[in-house]
């Protein structure tokens, strides 16, 4: 026969590991929808310091990485940067 001591220690781990698992669930969860939300945030050619264009950017670099919100069907527009280049 076990000890009260080994069933209320084997009870505390038990405890412990499901109110960790449950810390873990909810961070993941907080965390994991507001990354998505950041990363829309900064991908917008705005956000990141550029103005979209429907022609390509000339004497100004291009950012690959801006996104433009276009109308669906219309054409795809770039993201230039507003540092003008010599």
């Amino acid at each position: 026969m076990r000890s009260k001591r080994g069933v209320e220690l084997a009870l505390n781990i038990v405890v412990i590991a499901v109110i960790a698992l449950l810390v873990l669930v909810i961070v993941v969860f907080i965390f994991g929808g507001k990354a998505n939300i950041f990363s829309k945030g900064v991908s917008e050619c705005t956000a990141i310091g550029g103005e979209c264009s429907q022609t390509p950017c000339v004497g100004r670099p291009t950012f690959s990485n801006g996104e433009c919100k276009v109308p669906e069907g219309e054409p795809k527009q770039y993201c230039c940067s507003n540092v003008i280049t010599s």
